[in-house]
């Protein structure tokens, strides 16, 4: 089936196959998911790299609070490194795997800002949240 683009979709079937597929893989990794060296060659760098260019877009903008969506969060660790700045009103982490969601939401009892930080289990095409983005 063509979107109004020509872009062609996968039927819903085999589309929800491969959610379902994405969403066990990402369960099963879950537990390591902090100790892999993939993150650590990969994604920790990006998220560090997200960190150091919030701080320059807060500073540039000349301070006041600020919210965070984290989409595909994991197991949140950039959340909660940003929960850690005075300024960061609201961090919400959302993912599709409800392994990683329970894994975030220990890190957010374990941390000192996790009042901050809110998990939340979904997915980044169907968003739980009002349409307008300030609300979410």
């Amino acid at each position: 089936m063509a979107d109004s683009v020509g872009t062609v979709s996968p039927p819903a079937a085999a589309s929800a196959l491969v959610l379902d597929a994405a969403r066990v893989q990402f369960d099963k990794w879950a537990l390591s998911y902090d100790r892999s060296l993939l993150n650590e060659l990969v994604f920790f760098p990006t998220i560090r790299a997200c960190q150091e260019e919030i701080l320059r877009w807060h500073a540039a903008r000349g301070g006041g609070d600020f919210s965070v969506l984290d989409v595909g969060c994991g197991t949140g660790r950039f959340v909660n490194l940003l929960a850690a700045f005075p300024a960061a009103k609201r961090l919400v982490g959302l993912d599709y795997s409800p392994v990683m969601v329970a894994q975030l939401r220990e890190k957010i009892a374990a941390s000192p800002h996790g009042a901050k930080v809110e998990a939340i289990e979904g997915d980044s095409e169907h968003l739980p949240f009002p349409p307008h983005p300030s609300t979410c």
